[in-house]
């Protein structure tokens, strides 16, 4: 599925494993408060964890920067894949 993911991150046609997987992280996306950042479109991305208290902003989670949208979408998926273990 992590293979699956890799080549295509966005919506579309899917493993009915894999969709199952994607709607249990929708369903905790809110829980997580995990997020894509832009850092400079078209070229730079990250992935941040939403502020969980007032006037704090989006903290990042890691220091790796992604080229493209799909790239963080699949970081972001490993991540949560990652958490799912840790649980």
């Amino acid at each position: 599925m992590i293979d699956e993911h890799r080549r295509s991150p966005q919506p579309g046609q899917r493993s009915e494993a894999l969709e199952r997987l994607m709607v249990y992280f929708q369903r905790e996306a809110a829980a997580d408060g995990y997020a894509v950042l832009v850092v400079k479109p078209f070229e730079a991305y990250r992935l941040v964890e939403n502020a969980r208290g007032l006037g704090l902003g989006p903290r990042a989670l890691d220091d790796q920067f992604y080229a493209s949208p799909e790239e963080a979408e699949h970081g972001l998926f490993l991540r949560r894949i990652h958490d799912l273990f840790e649980t």
